[in-house]
This record gives structure tokens, sequence and C-alpha cells, in this order.
């Protein structure tokens, strides 16, 4: 499962290449024997089920950007990636595709949520990450 994350978070191929080889070297333990798979079992409905995709870009210490970042540990989205940081600087997580383009609007912690790194509208206020967390 740690391949399939680093697929989506990356965005590279080659971890999704591998990750799915390891699938298809368990399916007859996923198929014969479910209860002794259980990982393998989420890692291959990771790999089925799109991933929900949320960056939250603000400083973490401020109480607007904890506040967004709360609310999506509120819902339940098994598959989920989350990421958060900062405005942009050297080194961070600026360079990964889920975190390229994503500005805080009007100085305010801000919030996107993706599926396959396609975009709903950015929202700074708790209650429109949650509609769109919904649906």
């Amino acid at each position: 499962m740690p391949l399939l994350r680093l697929a989506i978070i990356t965005g590279d191929s080659a971890y999704e290449r591998v990750a799915a080889a390891g699938l298809r070297s368990a399916r007859e333990l996923m198929t014969r024997f479910p209860t002794g798979a259980g990982q393998w079992l989420c890692a291959l409905d990771s790999y089925l089920t799109p991933t929900r995709e949320v960056a939250i870009i603000g400083d973490p210490e401020e109480q607007a950007t904890q506040v967004l970042r709360a609310e999506v540990f509120r819902h339940y989205i098994p598959n989920r990636v989350l990421l958060g940081g900062a405005l942009p600087g050297p080194g961070g997580l600026e360079e990964l595709p889920l975190m390229q383009g994503r500005e805080m609007i009007d100085g305010h912690a801000t919030a996107y949520v993706c599926e396959n790194y396609v975009c709903k509208l950015p929202v700074t206020e708790p209650q429109a990450l949650a509609s769109q967390l919904a649906e």
C-alpha cells in the first residue's frame, strides 16, 4: 500500500506498476484466504477505488489551517491522501504534483479537494470543505 500512496502523491507511474505487480502476485492468497490477507485486500481497494486527494495550504501552526485539517479527519474517507504545508519554499511539498499551483486565497488557509489531480474550487471555510468531502 505505501507504493500506491507514493504513486498518488508523486504521480510516478513506476510506483503504480510495481504496486500493481505486487497485487497480482497476491491474487491467489487474497482469493483463497481472504481473512488472512487483510492488508492485501486494503491495498487492492486503494488500487481499485478512486482516491480523494486533499491539499491544505496554510501555516500548520495557525488555527484556520488546523480547523480545515480537522474537518478532513471528521469524515470517513478510507482512500484519502492529505498533504499540507505553508507557502512555497525551496525543497518543500510544492514540488509534488498534488501541491503544484496551489495557493492561499486572500491570505487564508485554503483547501483543495481533488480526484486524479482534478480539483474542485478551492475553499477557505470548514463548511464548504465539508460539502465537497461529502460529494
